[in-house]
């Protein structure tokens, strides 16, 4: 729960049939995610979506329902080459799943992505994925499996 009012499973459910886009790997494994109409925002130089996730320190995999497409574990060439040919179309549901919190999010395309933590002295200095919303209010996933809703702009 967060006092800003809702809960992750209240934003999630937001992004249902929003176009997603734009998975664009920044550095060794980590990448964004884009969901929804492209936006400028003030003092940014990437165009990013309404809403967008960052995936950071977790594992990841990208797969259908016959194969794994790509994983955090493949090298940043296979990962940027993935990404550019995967068409995810809408977002279609996503979950939470204890205790650790890790992501599943399920495209229109059938393909889905899933993080999932693999350490269990984990701290609160690191952050699985975080995803942004229209409202500048971030959702941070931390790898101990707690999440919190913060101001984007703090």
């Amino acid at each position: 729960m967060s006092d800003r009012g809702g809960t992750i499973s209240d934003a999630l459910r937001d992004l249902k049939d929003k176009p997603a886009w734009g998975l664009t790997r920044t550095h060794g494994s980590m990448f964004f995610l884009e969901i929804g109409d492209p936006k400028l925002r003030a003092g940014e130089k990437k165009q990013h979506g309404e809403w967008h996730f960052l995936f950071q320190m977790c594992h990841w995999r990208f797969e259908d329902a016959n194969t794994v497409l790509i994983g955090s574990d493949d090298s940043p060439e296979a990962i940027d080459d993935q990404f550019r040919k995967l068409q995810l179309q809408l977002f279609d549901h996503a979950e939470i799943v204890s205790p650790s919190n890790d992501l599943r999010i399920v495209f229109s395309s059938g393909v889905c992505v899933m993080t999932f933590s693999t350490c269990s002295q984990a701290t609160d200095g690191e952050t699985q994925w975080q995803l942004y919303t229209p409202s500048d209010t971030v959702w941070i996933s931390y790898t101990t499996g707690r999440i919190v809703a913060r101001d984007a702009n703090e």
